[in-house]
């Protein structure tokens, strides 16, 4: 079976909606996103909007825990993945929607810059065992166990490098303003 896959660059159009993980299923998250054409008009050689666009925007797994911690309504972003046509039914109304599933997401750096933070997961006696996965399980990122997400509280401060610091170190640091889009949703803008 082919999949038809699509990039689409636009806004989220609405508070996405975060679903917990729940009888074995991967968490999910849904949200919308408008995208609308820019055209010149050929008598006054302005620039106006076109048609708007919106699809349907379906992440699970450790894309979908990422993203609701990440983005808001109104972020300009980036999604690939691939689109169903899908028909629908409101009563007497109906229609056809566009539905993305999600590979990759994340924010359109066209729009604005945006500054990563890596935090690293403490590791357990478990996981130092299992740190090397086999050769061909090593570029694998398709599949998520959800028992393999870890949780908030496994998180230790980092600098910006990556290195883990100190109990002592994270609390003497006082964190530098960050303006990135991800900086002002954690601090609540």
């Amino acid at each position: 079976m082919r999949e038809t896959m699509i990039t689409v660059a636009g806004n989220v159009g609405a508070t996405p909606m975060f679903y917990e993980a729940t009888n074995g299923q991967e968490p999910r998250l849904r949200l919308t996103m408008a995208t609308t054409k820019r055209v010149r008009d050929r008598d006054s050689g302005e620039w106006r909007d076109g048609n708007t666009s919106w699809y349907k925007v379906w992440l699970q797994g450790r894309l979908a825990q990422n993203a609701e911690r990440s983005i808001a309504k109104g972020d300009a972003v980036i999604v690939s993945g691939s689109v169903e046509i899908r028909p629908w039914q409101d009563g007497e109304k109906s229609g056809t929607e566009a539905v993305i599933s999600a590979r990759s997401f994340g924010p359109d750096l066209n729009k604005y810059p945006v500054s990563i933070s890596r935090v690293r997961v403490a590791t357990t006696e478990q996981d130092t065992q299992s740190a090397d996965p086999p050769a061909d399980q090593a570029d694998s990122t398709d599949s998520t166990d959800p028992a393999d997400v870890p949780d908030v509280s496994d998180f230790n401060p980092v600098d910006q490098d990556g290195n883990p610091l100190s109990t002592a170190q994270g609390a003497q640091q006082e964190p530098a303003p960050d303006d990135s889009i991800v900086g002002r949703l954690a601090s609540g803008m």
